[in-house]
């Protein structure tokens, strides 16, 4: 902006007199944490993927140990049958954004393009993260879910809809113990043979900022009581450290008063980014604009609904 003229005084700037000198970066802009690849079974499919495709995923068969064997008794094997487990995928999206032709020349903005993208992969990483999340809150096993969660106590209060659980910074670490126990009542809070991820970060739980801040005040601020040499408010990032063997993490985008957590098995997500394409305004019969595309085909399933707990909580 100029500096200020007195009345009646010339402002060569407004005449065109002193050029407009303008940054060549875009103001920052700030964008949501998104969780769905530190929380699922992810893969990015390298093939064609349509919607409607199916994709089959096989689970290991349960076992049985036979008791009360006597010597001579003839024994017939068992033949364990895997099941299977089909992802449809049924979801899909797209942007389409034009460029103007002589925008895009005359812009002050350096690789437009590129940064476009940019923004519009984050843009895509949101939607379907909110998507996510809204559909999955009601995918959990009936055991980890409501005020009587747990498939041996049933007595664990895990909140419901008009009847939140209160979480704040006294008993937030109760909290987290009585997740573990829902998810160790269904045998889901270890590591198991034939994980797909035996080397990750096992249990999650992803929660709104609201949760990290009851965790910082709490006594987990002690490094005494975390079991770290430094406290956790010294990590200084949205993903927190583990805390009774859940990795922490943050996101504005659950829907409102959930928070979930469970293990890595537990959902499965596919994902593919095809057509993206940078279409240039000669090629447009209609116009002089630039054409930015992308089609984006995914889905998930949850395919071990015991290892997914879903609470509905009031956090102060």
């Amino acid at each position: 902006m100029s500096v200020a003229a007195a009345q009646g005084y010339p402002q060569l700037k407004d005449m065109g007199v002193i050029g407009e000198v303008y940054a060549d970066q875009f103001n920052v802009d700030y964008r949501e944490n998104t969780c769905i690849p530190k929380v699922t079974t992810g893969k990015f499919y390298e093939g064609l993927l349509s919607k409607g495709d199916k994709v089959t995923l096989a689970n290991l068969p349960d076992m049985e140990f036979h008791t009360g064997y006597t010597k001579g008794q003839t024994i017939s094997p068992d033949y364990p049958e895997p099941t299977k487990v089909e992802m449809t995928v049924n979801r899909a999206g797209y942007f389409m954004v034009g460029i103007d032709a002589v925008d895009m020349k005359q812009t002050h903005i350096k690789s437009i393009r590129a940064k476009y993208l940019d923004k519009l992969r984050h843009a895509v990483r949101k939607a379907v993260e909110t998507e996510f999340w809204a559909a999955v809150k009601t995918e959990a096993h009936a055991d980890n879910i409501g005020i009587t969660a747990g498939a041996d106590s049933g007595n664990i209060d895990m909140g419901a809809a008009g009847d939140l659980r209160a979480v704040s910074s006294s008993n937030v670490m109760d909290f987290y113990t009585e997740a573990r126990q829902v998810l160790a009542e269904k045998d889901a809070d270890h590591v198991t043979e034939g994980s797909l991820n035996p080397d990750d970060d096992f249990l999650w739980m992803v929660g709104p900022p609201s949760l990290r801040t009851a965790l910082m005040k709490s006594d987990l601020a002690n490094a005494s009581w975390s079991g770290k040499s430094k406290s956790v408010f010294l990590t200084g990032t949205q993903d927190l450290d583990v805390i009774d063997g859940f990795h922490t993490y943050i996101s504005r985008l659950l829907p409102a008063n959930y928070v979930f957590f469970g293990n890595k098995d537990a959902i499965s997500y596919i994902s593919q980014l095809n057509e993206v394409a940078f279409i240039p305004s000669k090629s447009d019969p209609t116009g002089f604009v630039n054409k930015l595309k992308g089609l984006f085909v995914y889905d998930w399933k949850v395919r071990k609904p015991e290892g997914l707990g879903v609470a509905q909580v009031s956090i102060s």
